[in-house]
């Protein structure tokens, strides 16, 4: 007779591999050890709002064209397509354009434009502000910028810039919805574009003019130019006080409550 059959053991089901899941906190919360002074982006990256304490929640409310990778810290795009076209003169400046990638929104649904860049960097300019805006847009190089069309940034400057003054400074300096801060601006954009303003600049200019030629003293123009840093100094504070209650903003989280 056959001995009986050996009963072969039983394997245990394979595991089945389970999906990985993500799961995103409907709240983050930070803890700082100062009070934050200011939500206003003029104010923020200018000297009266450069804190660190401000930055920790804000500074990635506003999107820039670049960045650095977060690995290796190269050079990258961030809503830009592309890396920037080479310089190429145009009369007495140099110029450059930037491609913004297509189908980036704001926060509120709108589109990210290069309206918005060309807008930021022109308010920066004709209010002159300082500090962190001074580094990206700083006005003794950088003429202007504008549009050429929704998604083309056009970069004008009177000499071709360098790396802190291109690639550290404008293409990774922050930029700010138009829509939103174009009407907002109105009241301050009044005084440095009235009469009077532009009369102190063109006196400032025409002292300047006599004091290298010895028809004028130099405390002539010091006095001239305090008028005009007065004027400016008024335009610009009406631009630091600016509610922003309501304004569109760019990145992985907005700022709901501060306490």
């Amino acid at each position: 007779t056959q001995p009986p059959a050996q009963e072969q053991p039983t394997q245990p089901p394979a595991e089945q591999p389970t999906q990985p899941t993500t799961e995103r906190a409907p709240v983050i919360r930070f803890a700082t050890l100062e009070d934050m002074t200011t939500t206003n982006v003029w104010a923020l990256f200018d000297d009266v709002g450069a804190s660190y304490w401000n930055y920790v929640v804000q500074i990635y409310h506003w999107p820039t064209l670049f960045t650095l990778s977060d690995q290796r810290y190269d050079f990258i795009p961030a809503v830009a397509a592309d890396f920037p076209s080479e310089f190429t003169q145009e009369g007495d400046l140099y110029v450059a354009t930037v491609k913004l990638k297509d189908g980036l929104v704001w926060s509120d649904g709108s589109p990210v434009t290069a309206e918005d860049v060309a807008f930021t960097a022109n308010t920066v300019l004709k209010f002159k502000l300082g500090l962190n805006w001074q580094s990206g847009y700083n006005p003794d190089y950088l003429v202007k910028v504008e549009a050429v069309d929704p998604l083309t940034v056009k970069y004008y400057y009177n000499t071709v810039p360098g790396l802190s003054l291109w690639q550290y400074g404008a293409l990774r300096s922050p930029f700010v919805n138009k829509a939103y801060w174009e009407p907002k601006i109105a009241d301050a954009l009044a005084i440095v574009n009235s009469d009077e303003y532009k009369a102190l600049e063109q006196q400032v200019a025409d002292l300047e003019k006599a004091v290298k030629e010895g028809t004028a003293t130099q405390e002539e123009l010091d006095a001239k130019k305090g008028e005009l840093d007065a004027k400016l100094k008024e335009a610009v504070d009406i631009l630091h006080k600016l509610d922003n209650e309501g304004e569109p903003t760019f990145g992985a989280w907005r700022l709901a409550k501060w306490e």
